[in-house]
């Protein structure tokens, strides 16, 4: 296969934020980057920025591979907007739960049912790159999908999970967030997060997981960007450090009266 040249495409904007060594560089061109990208992490851990960040540095290399621009994926989900919120931005809101329970298998990569309501991802549009943002069961879920629509997802995906320093810190940032939740519901949120790092090791999924740096987004998203590429050198946490901060989220959060949520197999 011959590398595409990079003559028509402009990297200078997007390499402002990593430049990666040229042995990379020279990958990316010659054999695409993954075709499907997801961003996993929990509510208010820095997915939001990492996503732009990935979707900005990512563009001249899809367009000089695939010569397509990378789609972010809307999900469907039966919850109504709230506020900083738009119907095909964020979520195509307000579906009805029927249109989730009767779906067909070729509808959808993954679904799940949360307190909130159902969210679903559509299955992706063939030979698109596709960049997702759904949480660790849903990320099993699509690699368990055997519909030949998914298999494309199953073949070609990067998956990274954003961790957090700390328990403290997370809650801190689900706290301040301007989006109308209420501070239960924030709380149930941030309860939730020790319970995915403990799936992520139960079914051995394949995320990449970094670490965010609180008050540094850019190192953050610069982290997501590697690991999402499969730079080598990007620090990743292993079984151990992740199985370490599960149990400083579990002990934190019982010291402030929460449970910890765990997720239930369906």
């Amino acid at each position: 296969m011959t590398s595409p040249t990079s003559s028509s495409v402009d990297f200078s904007k997007s390499h402002k934020l990593w430049l990666p060594p040229d042995n990379v560089h020279e990958r990316l061109l010659q054999y695409g980057p993954p075709m499907h990208t997801l961003n996993s992490g929990p509510m208010g851990g820095g997915k939001g920025a990492a996503n732009t960040a990935l979707l900005e540095w990512i563009r001249p290399y899809d367009l000089a591979h695939f010569k397509s621009e990378r789609v972010f994926s809307v999900s469907w989900t039966s919850r109504g907007e709230r506020p900083n919120e738009s119907n095909g931005v964020e979520y195509w809101f307000n579906k009805l739960p029927v249109d989730f329970l009767e779906a067909l298998e070729s509808d959808f990569l993954e679904k799940v049912l949360h307190p909130g309501g159902y969210y679903g991802t559509p299955m992706p549009a063939h030979g698109t790159p596709t960049h997702y943002e759904f949480e660790v069961a849903g990320y099993l879920q699509s690699l368990q999908n055997m519909h030949p629509n998914a298999r494309q997802f199953r073949e070609s995906n990067s998956a990274v999970y954003i961790a957090q320093q700390c328990m403290s810190q997370l809650l801190s940032q689900i706290m301040a967030r301007p989006d109308g939740m209420s501070e239960e519901k924030k709380i149930h949120r941030a309860a939730r997060y020790p319970g995915e790092l403990k799936y992520i090791l139960e079914h051995s999924l394949p995320y990449k997981v970094v670490e965010n740096n609180p008050g540094e987004q850019d190192r953050t998203n610069s982290k997501v960007i590697r690991a999402m590429i499969g730079d080598s050198d990007v620090p990743l946490l292993g079984r151990l450090e992740i199985s370490e901060k599960i149990h400083e989220a579990c002990d934190y959060l019982h010291d402030e009266g929460i449970e910890p949520i765990f997720i239930k197999e369906a």
